[in-house]
């Protein structure tokens, strides 16, 4: 196509990206009455792109690194990629045009190979790929579909694991915690070395949201068979609990110290619970945040986790009197509370938090009849 046609291309294509930037329930009607329509033209826009960024790329290579292409800001293939992309962004934000969206033939292929690295691809165009395929990934009906469909994920886990740009990080991190959600998922998800690596690495990111992402997708990762929870909990020389044990203590961000308290306690089964019995720091860890005054649910499910761990390890084992005194400690500081001790008292929290230190003060009862 000559340059004069794509520049007609790249000006509708921004006219209805604009469009699209209206109320979203117009914006539903809209894909519902012209989506089937239009989606299959907005992908052969991207194919053609594609194919012509494609070809700058082999010519850059072909000649010296001098080569001059076309203005960005004016090219139209550049507009036109950002545009529909955006387009195809509006459309994922309506929650009945998720399933018909993914179920549209090549819209999951052609996401994908945008958003992948490229150094000839606009990055904002990378962006809108990469939250749309976040956004498909919240309909229960598309994650099953999304996890197997050839390449999706991998891409994925390459992007959050190395990506230089944060903000491709966080989607693709967004993507993989909502695949995460669904229990057919969690077993082959977790088999991936590349993206439990991944994952740790953004549990360390400076950016709130990453974080919050990437301790999602261990918390639903989690909630899943003992073999997994194994797994998990052996990947990389204990490098998961390690992980998450630390942000459950002390990360900024309330929601990441709770999605963190709730992997650990999802972590407990009778096939781990020697493992993180002896984990370096782990009880005294989650005594200390189970006496925490905070609003919040990581206390409670910290406590919660030494009240399962105590189901499993039994007197014979050497961490049984380490656990023991994590739940003393616990079940002092709310004695020392309630009898004015402390600055604040335990028990003007939730019920579900009065129950968990009425149990460990039960089991703390039967243990000292027990401790070796």
């Amino acid at each position: 196509m000559n340059y004069k046609l794509w520049n007609e291309i790249s000006l509708t294509c921004a006219t209805i990206e604009m469009i699209y930037r209206c109320e979203l329930p117009k914006l539903g009607e809209s894909f519902h009455r012209v989506g089937n329509e239009l989606l299959p033209l907005l992908l052969t826009v991207m194919a053609h792109v594609l194919q012509k960024f494609q070809e700058e790329e082999n010519q850059r290579k072909e000649c010296s690194s001098d080569f001059d292409g076309e203005d960005d800001l004016e090219n139209p293939w550049r507009i036109s990629i950002l545009a529909v992309t955006k387009i195809v962004a509006h459309y994922a934000t309506v929650t009945t045009a998720l399933v018909p969206m993914a179920q549209q033939i090549g819209l999951l292929s052609t996401l994908k190979r945008i958003a992948s690295p490229s150094a000839s691809l606009p990055e904002n165009a990378r962006f809108s790929s990469l939250w749309t395929l976040a956004n498909l990934a919240c309909d229960a009906d598309n994650m099953l579909m999304m996890s197997c469909h050839q390449g999706l994920v991998d891409a994925l886990v390459r992007v959050a694991y190395d990506d230089p740009s944060y903000e491709a990080r966080t989607h693709a991190a967004k993507a993989i915690a909502n695949l995460a959600w669904r229990p057919e998922n969690k077993i082959p998800l977790s088999e991936r070395p590349m993206l439990l690596d991944a994952m740790v690495k953004l549990m360390g990111s400076s950016i709130t949201k990453t974080r919050r992402h990437a301790a999602k997708a261990f918390r639903f990762l989690s909630d899943a068979p003992s073999s997994t929870k194994l797994r998990l909990c052996k990947h990389n020389n204990h490098k998961i609990l390690a992980t998450v044990l630390k942000r459950a203590s002390n990360d900024a961000d309330r929601a990441v110290r709770e999605c963190a308290a709730t992997t650990l306690c999802n972590l407990v089964c009778n096939e781990t619970a020697f493992m993180m019995g002896n984990h370096s720091g782990l009880l005294d860890t989650l005594a200390n945040i189970a006496v925490m005054t905070e609003r919040g649910n990581a206390p409670t499910l910290a406590g919660e986790a030494l009240c399962e761990l105590a189901q499993f390890i039994t007197p014979e084992m050497k961490c049984f009197n380490a656990l023991n005194r994590a739940i003393e400690s616990v079940v002092s500081f709310e004695s020392d509370s309630n009898n004015g001790n402390a600055h604040s008292s335990l028990t003007n929290f939730s019920v579900r938090r009065e129950n968990m230190l009425a149990r460990l003060s039960e089991i703390y009862k039967n243990n000292c009849s027990q401790e070796v």
